[in-house]
């Protein structure tokens, strides 16, 4: 226990290298925790589902801690002297969700309301199942920050369709893909002027195997597009490979919106 604490704050490249410390990746931790962030996220789903009166300040108080999170999460790799151009600043979608998600928020942005539950929930659900977990142990800052963040990030977006106080219109559908468009090409740009550091979703592990600690799941699919594509290409394929959440998402809305109606 004094190890754990002793190590509580550390990042991955200061612990120490040790087997049986780490919690790997895809085992029973780290899906047990990420099926007990599912549990916290549709048991506060339904809480907030029967205080409909009070969405508005929910939703202003989740998306704080949310931001507050993301200022954490510099803030410790500042103190812990890791904060790398290459591969900590906040280029990674969810990372770059949590403005995304306090505009729509604190501005009452409908189009970015729909974006953000079209795009970010399910690209956070999925972070929960997919994040690396290195070798923190399960009782870590690091490890603490990422589960809780991303459950936010499908918990905020989700509150409005759940309780049937935003509807997602087509017109939100297509805007959403083409703002996707829009920051893959800044994403794209800003990873080759800082040299290929800033993964975009998982590519990484593509431009250079060394930086990933194990192969994402979707390494085959992305490989293919990569050796077919190259790199601008392959980003621009995911871009449309992705448009099945904003198309899954625009089902959920509509299954929520009729039952409402009923």
């Amino acid at each position: 226990m004094i190890e754990v604490l002793r190590n509580f704050f550390k990042h991955t490249n200061d612990l120490p290298i040790n087997p049986s410390w780490g919690i790997k990746p895809f085992g029973i931790l780290q899906l047990s925790t990420a099926i007990f962030c599912i549990i916290i996220i549709v048991s506060t789903l339904l809480l907030i589902k029967k205080n409909k009166g009070k969405v508005s300040y929910y939703l202003k108080i989740l998306s704080a801690i949310l931001l507050s999170l993301e200022l954490s999460r510099m803030i410790w790799l500042i103190l812990v002297n890791r904060v790398d151009l290459a591969t900590n600043l906040p280029l990674h979608f969810c990372y770059f969700s949590s403005l995304i998600i306090c505009l729509s928020v604190f501005f009452d942005i409908k189009f970015l309301k729909s974006f953000s539950f079209l795009y970010i929930m399910p690209m956070g659900f999925a972070s929960l199942f997919m994040y690396d977990p290195k070798s923190y142990h399960i009782f870590s800052f690091a490890y603490i920050e990422i589960y809780i963040y991303h459950s936010l990030l499908v918990i905020i977006p989700s509150i409005g369709i759940v309780t049937g106080l935003h509807k997602i219109e087509k017109r939100h559908f297509v805007y959403s893909v083409l703002l996707f468009a829009f920051i893959v090409l800044i994403v794209y740009k800003l990873n080759l002027i800082i040299g290929n550091g800033a993964d975009y979703m998982y590519l990484i592990t593509v431009l250079n195997p060394k930086l990933a600690t194990y192969q994402m799941p979707f390494y085959p699919f992305f490989k293919v597009l990569m050796d077919k594509f190259s790199y601008f290409g392959s980003h621009l394929s995911s871009t449309v490979a992705f448009i099945v959440f904003p198309t899954l998402g625009l089902l959920i809305s509509n299954i929520f919106k009729r039952r409402e109606i009923n």
